[in-house]
């Protein structure tokens, strides 16, 4: 296996759906939404996954964003880390920037099936999409090469 995805467990029906249709999907690792207000438990939690990544990985995809700076100081080792630019998960969800834009122009609250249990709206798994499948152009992803540590000004 040499992709690894790392996945808040919100976004576990989403994740798996995109990965379903691959040839070759990544392994799937979803890890417990409790810490989307506590950065400093999920950046170690984060970074304990990151550790246990065998030596056959080359990529691991992040699909957090870059949520509350909970991936500052991460270290690579044999891998190449993909994160979305986006502040959480919900750009993600929702599918694009001009979505998250859309939508935030309102008050609004975004329930995932993974925070229900059961879907309520279908926000479009563009972004998503993407981070399982490749390309990951600048603008959209940071890229952060094998041995490096992100620094956390990468927004």
């Amino acid at each position: 296996m040499d992709t690894v995805l790392i996945s808040c467990d919100t976004l576990e029906a989403e994740v798996r759906k995109v990965s379903a249709v691959l040839p070759r999907p990544p392994r799937l690792i979803f890890t417990k939404a409790a810490w989307y207000d506590k950065p400093m438990d999920q950046r170690a939690a984060l970074q304990q996954e990151l550790d246990a990544v065998g030596p056959e990985v080359r990529r691991v995809l992040l699909a957090y964003g870059l949520h509350g700076g909970a991936i500052k100081d991460l270290v690579t080792h044999d891998f190449t880390l993909i994160v979305p630019r986006v502040d959480d998960c919900i750009p993600l969800f929702l599918g694009s920037r001009e979505k998250f834009a859309e939508a935030s122009c309102i008050p609004s609250f975004f329930l995932t099936a993974g925070w229900l249990k059961f879907s309520i709206i279908d926000g479009g798994l563009t972004w998503l999409r993407q981070l399982v499948t490749g390309p990951w152009p600048q603008t959209e992803f940071l890229t952060i090469l094998p041995h490096s540590r992100v620094r956390g000004e990468e927004k």
